[in-house]
């Protein structure tokens, strides 16, 4: 986040810097903290753009339920926020 910017503006400039995609922030999912961060976590719906890599992602694909690579995210609090959300939602689909 920069100095004065809210998360949810945080995140919707990250996810067009990162991506090339515009987005809508929908529910807050979750928060975790430690001793020098803090990352909070959104259900966010694309609205347009382009899916694209930029210098601060190596790589960005779209991925269905079932082809998540879960062993190639980075951190386990990020997989384990989006398993729990991926466990609620694809009983929809």
């Amino acid at each position: 986040m920069e100095l004065g910017e809210q998360p949810e503006e945080a995140l919707v400039r990250e996810v067009f810097e990162e991506t090339g995609f515009q987005v809508e922030v929908g529910q807050l999912l979750g928060v975790i903290s430690g001793d020098k961060v803090c990352i909070v976590f959104y259900e966010a719906k694309p609205l347009g753009g382009e899916l694209s890599k930029s210098h601060e992602s190596l790589d960005v694909k779209w991925f269905t339920f079932d082809n998540i690579p879960w062993d190639k995210m980075a951190f386990s609090h990020q997989v384990q926020i989006l398993r729990k959300w991926v466990l609620n939602h694809s009983q929809d689909q």
